[in-house]
């Protein structure tokens, strides 16, 4: 490991420091003319003479000499390098972002250590009956522990580690790291402090114990277990070893299948656990309201991931149809209809092409022989990927900031402290969450853990639309719930109407307005 890094640092660092001197012709500084008495004449102390080279400069040259081009070190950039950076760009993701839920999880996690795990919601004033099935349960209690030992600095860095161990589980052993880079760089968008880590982390567990065999696969209904009550996501794992099954034609994998499916019953739940992820998968609503739900975005790297594993699928598998069945196809297919499911092809297709260049035996010598008769268009593919990995990161950390609050109204919270409202709060459904968090004492109106509920064949998440439209809607809820408080996005229709009816705005911050009922 050692080695590859030096020579990795040799080609892509010294040369190109030491190269620039050689760009400068033979200018060499003579020690013999360039005493600490002729300095005043800068130009008589340069020679043209490339024997006069110090001794340093040669020895320089002679270090940087590699037998392969540049590219074939950039392509296969160490792993060791490959993985700091991967861990760098989640740590910077996970501590410069504010997950818009990350406040609720939190505060349901403080809320179980202290008094158990709710049967009812217990956040806001609107589903006070609502029978909450918490999937996330056990996450919630795991981060709110950590958080009262080393507050958000050491959960992103706990996360952060978590989508690194992920990528590395399913990679560690890819010839051609690069690959993983551009990988991370789409999955990096996704990532942050957030439950669904859990799951991408526990595929990666189990994509690792069903491409081993024997006692590895008894492992399997444990992590189903801890898997089934830290986050609805486990129903993935459970598709992915009946795929297993299917695939192997193994009676071994369908007894591990059949005692998985038991032991996720093992919940606070029961089968509960179940009605929850049924009611989200079914949602159609989602697609239209949330924006992790939407439809797949096209970006570039995106694109660039789909097509190098659409390219090694065409090329390795036969017959044609062979190359399109396969799990990763099922995510692909998902993706399209809920961008939430490409991180999670991402890492199924990373650890296919991962197995798939191992076996292909692609190493530095092979790759410089192979390629050599296009060493110009490779080049220009390596900057195209340099370009694509740069796009992906751009994207992924333009709203990071030093302080992840920062883009949070804290001045409208300041102010519901110092001056409370006399009555309900309605609030935006995007800063529910963080209301929770900071506001602990003052119930909401929608948070995200609401898109799917229903009340009397209605859902929550319909309503709080209706409200924004509808003014008979608004003025029916105001009076139900006795509303007098009101944190909107500033340029809404609702905070403009309020305004038209007599509502006084008290502060907007950050995007958001606080509106009172009567005079301020």
């Amino acid at each position: 490991m050692y080695g590859e890094v030096t020579e990795w640092f040799k080609v892509t660092v010294l040369k190109t420091v030491v190269g620039q001197l050689t760009a400068s012709s033979n200018l060499a500084l003579s020690a013999k003319k360039c005493g600490p008495k002729k300095m005043k004449g800068l130009f008589s102390c340069l020679k043209l003479a490339h024997t006069d080279l110090p001794s340093w400069y040669s020895g320089g040259m002679a270090l940087v000499k590699s037998k392969y081009a540049w590219w074939v070190h950039f392509l296969f950039t160490p792993h060791v390098v490959v993985y700091t950076l991967v861990f760098i760009l989640f740590l910077i993701k996970a501590l410069g972002t504010l997950d818009p839920d990350f406040g609720w999880h939190l505060q349901s996690g403080r809320y179980i250590l202290e008094h158990g795990i709710p049967t009812h919601d217990i956040f806001t004033y609107t589903a006070r009956d609502f029978p909450w099935i918490h999937h996330e349960w056990l996450a919630d209690v795991l981060s709110a522990s950590i958080y009262q030992v080393g507050g958000y600095w050491l959960l992103g860095f706990v996360f952060a580690s978590l989508w690194t161990a992920s990528v590395w589980l399913v990679s560690r052993k890819n010839p051609l790291p690069i690959v993983t880079l551009i990988s991370t760089c789409v999955m990096l968008s996704f990532s942050g402090v957030r439950a669904m880590t859990w799951t991408v982390f526990f595929c990666a567990i189990l994509y690792i114990l069903l491409h081993r065999r024997g006692r590895a696969w008894w492992w399997i209904p444990l992590l189903m277990l801890f898997w089934a009550n830290m986050h609805g996501g486990f129903v993935l794992g459970l598709a992915y070893i009946v795929w297993k099954s299917f695939k192997e034609h193994s009676f071994i994998i369908a007894g591990v299948m059949i005692a998985s499916v038991l032991v996720t019953f093992i919940t606070p739940y029961g089968p509960g656990m179940y009605l929850e992820v049924w009611r989200t998968l079914v949602d159609s609503d989602l697609h239209t309201n949330i924006q992790e739900w939407s439809s797949f975005a096209l970006t570039i790297p995106a694109i660039t991931v789909v097509g190098i594993w659409v390219g090694v699928r065409a090329m390795t598998v036969s017959p044609w149809w062979r190359a399109i069945v396969s799990f990763e196809t099922l995510l692909l297919i998902a993706s399209f209809s809920s961008i939430r499911s490409l991180p999670l092809f991402c890492l199924f297709a990373l650890g296919w092409l991962s197995i798939t260049f191992k076996k292909m035996k692609i190493n530095r010598s092979a790759a410089s022989k192979l390629l050599r008769p296009i060493n110009g268009l490779i080049s220009i593919v390596a900057v195209v990927f340099v370009l694509v990995m740069a796009t992906g990161v751009y994207d992924a950390l333009k709203g990071v900031k030093v302080d992840p609050e920062s883009s949070q109204p804290q001045k409208i919270i300041q102010a519901l402290r110092d001056r409370p409202c006399e009555g309900a709060v309605f609030n935006s459904y995007n800063i529910g969450g963080y209301f929770i968090w900071k506001l602990p004492n003052t119930p909401v109106y929608i948070d995200g853990r609401m898109p799917s509920w229903e009340y009397d064949g209605k859902k929550y998440m319909n309503i709080y639309k209706d409200v924004l439209t509808n003014s008979n809607v608004q003025k029916r809820e105001f009076s139900v719930h006795n509303i007098k408080c009101v944190v909107m996005e500033e340029r809404s229709d609702i905070i403009k109407c309020l305004q038209h009816d007599g509502w006084r705005h008290e502060i907007t911050d950050r995007g958001y307005t606080l509106s009172r009922r009567g005079a301020v």
